[in-house]
């Protein structure tokens, strides 16, 4: 049985493991985000509560009136009961990164962030080169039972922010899908022989084999069956994005040449402007 020195070894060592977890998914961005938001981060607990964030936005601007420090406070959602998570921080940040305005308070934190760990002092927070940053000294002098929620909530850290990735990744994928269905469109109703008549006659025996209605293709079961049939791989985010974008649970025909022609192995993406 481990003694409680040895515990919080290995403690201490899952919760860089989950530490380095999230920092393998980030951009260079959202790296610096993270070391604000482990340096602030002063319970272990994943969490950067009202007072936490105070003192963090203090720390930036100085000079900064009260007024000041409650205007940055109030870009943040510091009503919740436990406090702004790490994709609450990222999720402040992209919406600062749409604010033109350069003497708006998210822009002028915003330069204060970057200013404070990029470049030359960003060597500090890099944990490879310097083995003494604020978060490192707080989590070696850590009880065991500290170091345990640090575990579970980097680790939970980790989780949200793949999802979070996960879902982006398929919202960038609809539209990305949604704008290549208007370009179809468009060519299709100017370009009579955009299918020539063999390949719309293929398609069609294809389409009529695999649908009961002949009429429609539902696209969470016959639409994978009518693709394999295409040698098409079809994945599920793609099966969500189509269904998303339809508006329906299945495709016409001639739904479905448009979504076809948006893929690759119809040959026909070349001739198409994107």
């Amino acid at each position: 049985m481990m003694c409680d020195e040895e515990n919080r070894e290995v403690l201490e060592s899952l919760c860089w493991k989950a530490v380095n977890w999230v920092r393998e998914e980030l951009t260079s961005d959202q790296t610096v985000l993270w070391d604000m938001f482990l340096e602030y981060d002063a319970s272990l607990d994943g969490h950067i509560d009202r007072k936490e964030l105070a003192v963090l936005l203090t720390s930036f601007d100085s000079t900064a009136s009260a007024a000041r420090i409650n205007r940055y406070m109030e870009m943040f959602e510091t009503e919740k009961e436990q406090g702004l998570t790490f994709c609450d921080i990222c999720k402040w940040w992209e919406t600062v990164q749409q604010d033109d305005t350069p003497d708006s308070p998210g822009s002028v934190l915003a330069a204060l962030l970057k200013a404070r760990y990029v470049g030359g002092i960003a060597a500090r927070y890099t944990w490879d080169l310097v083995s003494a940053t604020p978060f490192q000294s707080r989590l070696s002098q850590a009880p065991t039972e500290v170091l345990q929620v640090a575990v579970d909530s980097y680790r939970n850290t980790f989780y949200e922010f793949k999802k979070r990735k996960a879902k982006k990744t398929y919202r960038d994928l609809v539209e990305t899908d949604r704008k290549r269905y208007e370009q179809v469109a468009k060519r299709m109703e100017s370009d009579p022989a955009f299918y020539s008549p063999i390949e719309k006659r293929h398609l069609r025996y294809l389409f009529d084999s695999v649908t009961k209605s002949c009429s429609r293709c539902t696209i969470s079961s016959e639409l994978p069956t009518l693709c394999s049939l295409l040698k098409c791989d079809i994945t599920l985010s793609t099966i969500d994005a189509v269904t998303e974008i339809a508006g329906s649970d299945s495709l016409t025909f001639s739904e479905f040449l448009q979504w076809w022609a948006t893929r690759s192995e119809s040959g026909k993406t070349s001739l198409l402007p994107w």
